[in-house]
């Protein structure tokens, strides 16, 4: 009880500083600006991944890069999925691919399929059981949206 009541008097304080710092104030005429830059930011990226796998066709981690960017940027599943079934046609075994597409098929909800997926991943490689998400407990709790990003090593 006495956790709820200091956790409520940081909240009622927080919000009237947001308000008043103008973080959850009303657009200005700067926000259209940023938002504009933001926009041009996200269709260069989209740019630099499309020209990545035209630049070479075969490489499947190419296609699977693409993947990622098109699940986590507006939504973009059958991008997505396009891209990372290029890749998997590519290489069949490649199990990161497996993992996207994994992810792909959850966000856009198709459990059943998401679960396949997942089990081909930890399959070709057995390290990726730990980040497998529950498939079963997705959308639930407020989960509803897995982005996957991708490191060179």
């Amino acid at each position: 009880m006495k956790k709820m009541n200091i956790l409520l008097t940081v909240i009622l304080m927080v919000i009237p500083a947001l308000l008043s710092s103008g973080c959850m104030g009303h657009p200005d005429e700067d926000y259209q600006e940023r938002l504009a830059e933001f926009a041009a930011k996200v269709n260069a990226s989209a740019e630099y991944y499309d020209q990545m796998v035209e630049s070479d066709p075969e490489n499947s981690t190419a296609w699977c890069v693409r993947a990622m960017y098109y699940n986590g940027n507006f939504n973009q599943y059958d991008k997505a999925l396009e891209s990372v079934n290029r890749s998997l046609e590519l290489e069949p075994e490649y199990a990161l691919a497996w993992y996207v597409k994994g992810i792909i098929l959850l966000n856009s909800g198709d459990k059943d399929g998401a679960s396949v997926c997942f089990d081909n991943a930890v399959k070709y490689d057995p390290s990726l059981a730990g980040s497998i998400p529950d498939v079963d407990e997705f959308g639930s709790e407020g989960t509803d949206f897995i982005a996957v990003s991708y490191k060179e090593e």
